[in-house]
């Protein structure tokens, strides 16, 4: 967990993201069926997923403003430095840490990275991740956008069920949605401010399209 602390603290969260993100893994392992044994596992693997952002430079990865392509390009070799970094670590729980490091950018139609993998091959706890990790970066403020409406981000997963994300978690996390927003309200940032719910208000690499009229995802495709 200290690891992932380390990346999110470099990333200027507060490390309310990790602990939000892992009990989300968790719950949504628990309702897909996982064993007790594994929704732990995932609870404590889980945190390390963005782990590489220590390798990414701070012009990067703090800048307010949209990433430029090349800027992108360097964001995304995140997934590979911290597979990389668990790599060498033997126990369950590192090489579990590693799959999600590697998995969780990948997109359920391929599109996805670094390994443009899709459907099952992605495996189910970089799914799991997937999913979590973006529910929190869209409801939460980053330095480079204001944090979406519950509503609104619940939406958006929606939309992007069967392109970014697995279509059975999609539905199982619309089904536990009130225990994923206790989990919310009991790790809130310190300074958490009143969501936005303005569709004008756009992610980097938005411009002005409007719902439904882009492919899914791309208003947050440069999520970090």
């Amino acid at each position: 967990r200290r690891l992932g602390q380390a990346a999110e603290y470099r990333d200027n969260e507060t490390g309310k993201h990790i602990q939000r993100m892992s009990h989300y893994s968790s719950l949504i392992g628990r309702a897909s069926g996982l064993d007790a044994h594994d929704q732990e596992l995932l609870m404590q693997a889980s945190p390390m997923h963005d782990v590489g952002k220590i390798g990414i430079p701070d012009s990067i990865l703090l800048k307010p403003g949209k990433l430029t392509d090349e800027e992108f390009t360097v964001m995304k070799t995140h997934t590979l430095l911290g597979g990389q970094l668990l790599d060498a670590e033997p126990s369950l729980l590192m090489r579990t840490a590693h799959t999600i490091a590697l998995s969780h950018h990948e997109r359920w139609d391929g599109s996805g990275y670094p390994n443009g993998l899709k459907r099952e091959e992605i495996p189910l706890m970089g799914r799991i991740c997937s999913l979590a990790d973006v529910f929190d970066a869209l409801t939460s403020k980053r330095p480079y956008k204001q944090p979406w409406s519950v509503g609104r981000a619940v939406e958006e997963i929606k939309r992007c069920s069967g392109a970014a994300f697995d279509p059975n978690l999609v539905r199982i996390f619309c089904e536990i949605l009130p225990e994923i927003l206790k989990i919310k309200d009991n790790f809130p940032e310190p300074d958490e401010v009143e969501p936005v719910n303005l569709f004008s208000e756009r992610f980097p690499g938005a411009g002005d399209d409007t719902p439904g009229s882009v492919a899914p995802g791309r208003r947050w495709g440069t999520v970090r």
